[in-house]
């Protein structure tokens, strides 16, 4: 084998990736990783279709799933290609950074005489992406690898996907109901691409408008939170607590219920310390990393009724509810029962 002698970029950046597999520039070795499934599935499929021709899959395509050993790894990117001018090996889910000795030796020797015929690509999905580059095997992959994080979009870039994805369907939307849209699907693209389908299936009108979302599309977690501050903003306390009862029955676990009230009670704090400010939603947005000004609206909006002190008080009462589901042992239901009534008595 000869080795690649190509220099390898280091850059986790996926425009960088979309840019280099337009003009065809193909690297050795990839480590894709990140929440935005949808990008990260395309990209696959993308080097698939660039590199292996269809109808050769059999000869150039190796596939690899959880279990898999360092030799089968090795064996398959060493396999010479057929009717084609390279090979492509894809391992999904198999910690490459937690490798003993001797397996981490085989794929180091690999990398160090490497094949320009071969393309190797570890996909990290259910097995979290955690490397410690302070091994030398980490630090070897950081210099050998393209190294991609698939990271949610930014807003501008959502909002012009669902444009040109409703206008494929032949349908259209508002660029708040789109914000809207992203907000309740939690801003993943494999979420908002089932949604824009169920979307254009209800309405057989041309336009997408925020009552059908409101029908259609069932909102994350943190998009029913919401709801439950609005309620406490507006003391509708029968409605917190019936918003969280909606929460506690869902497959949600008590502790990530806590966490998105706990994480809405800081933003609201957080927006109440703004409200006043010029451009507040567009600072909220930054320091809190939304793809969405809809929720950074809504926040300064129910901060601006909400007084400092009881902002201060219920980050204090949540931060009490967590530590009790964490240690006390009490009944998880009725300690986020309790928080949500301690809020609704906070006095102004």
């Amino acid at each position: 084998m000869q080795k690649n002698s190509r220099k390898k970029t280091q850059n986790d950046s996926y425009p960088k990736l979309r840019q280099a597999l337009k003009a065809g520039e193909i690297e050795g070795i990839y480590i894709f990783h990140g929440e935005e499934r949808y990008l990260l599935e395309h990209s696959v499929s993308e080097l698939r279709r660039i590199i292996v021709p269809e109808g050769t899959e059999e000869f150039n395509l190796r596939i690899f799933d959880g279990k898999v050993s360092a030799a089968e790894v090795v064996h398959a990117v060493d396999s010479m290609p057929a009717m084609s001018d390279k090979t492509l090996t894809i391992v999904r889910d198999w910690d490459i950074f937690s490798l003993g000795e001797s397996e981490s030796s085989q794929l180091a020797e690999l990398f160090d005489d490497y094949p320009d015929y071969a393309t190797l690509v570890f996909v990290y999905d259910t097995v979290e992406y955690k490397p410690d580059w302070r091994r030398k095997f980490a630090k070897k992959l950081k210099e050998d690898a393209f190294i991609v994080e698939f990271a949610k979009q930014e807003k501008n870039s959502l909002v012009r996907w669902l444009h040109n994805r409703f206008a494929a369907l032949d349908k259209e939307i508002s660029s708040a109901d789109a914000e809207y849209l992203i907000f309740l699907s939690g801003g993943l693209m494999t979420a908002l691409a089932g949604e824009t389908e169920k979307l254009a299936a209800y309405q057989k009108g041309k336009t997408i408008t925020r009552t059908d979302i409101d029908a259609v599309v069932i909102p994350v977690t943190e998009a029913v939170v919401f709801e439950l501050g609005d309620a406490l903003a507006a003391r509708k306390n029968d409605r917190a607590l019936e918003v969280l009862y909606t929460l506690l029955d869902s497959r949600e676990s008590a502790d990530k219920i806590m966490y998105h009230i706990g994480r809405q009670m800081r933003q609201l704090y957080n927006a109440r310390l703004l409200a006043k400010q010029p451009g507040a939603a567009q600072k909220l947005m930054e320091q809190w990393g939304m793809k969405s000004q809809y929720p950074a609206d809504k926040l300064i909006q129910n901060a601006s009724r909400m007084s400092l002190k009881y902002c201060r008080q219920a980050v204090k009462l949540c931060a009490q509810a967590d530590r009790d589901l964490k240690f006390s042992g009490d009944d998880k239901r009725l300690t986020l029962e309790f928080l949500i009534l301690r809020m609704a008595l906070i006095n102004d």
